[in-house]
């Protein structure tokens, strides 16, 4: 490929693709999976927009704050 960006894109988004599939592949059914949302999870799953607006606003909050910390 002569474009870069787009390689590396691909190259990141296969790693993600399996690096989710194997952490499925480890968990038990026995214990129930702790629900966390990443902006991976976000473009993967394709929650509701109150989920994603309300994980979007945590994310800035906790942005907020470490700029206020510095």
């Amino acid at each position: 490929m002569d474009n870069a960006f787009l390689a590396s894109f691909l190259k990141a988004r296969a790693a993600l693709a399996n690096d989710v599939a194997s952490s499925k592949s480890k968990t038990t059914p026995d214990k129930p999976r702790k629900i966390t949302m990443t902006m991976a999870s976000i473009i993967e799953e394709c929650p509701p927009k109150s989920k994603v607006l309300e994980y979007l606003r945590k994310r800035i909050e906790e942005m907020e704050d470490d700029d206020f910390a510095d």
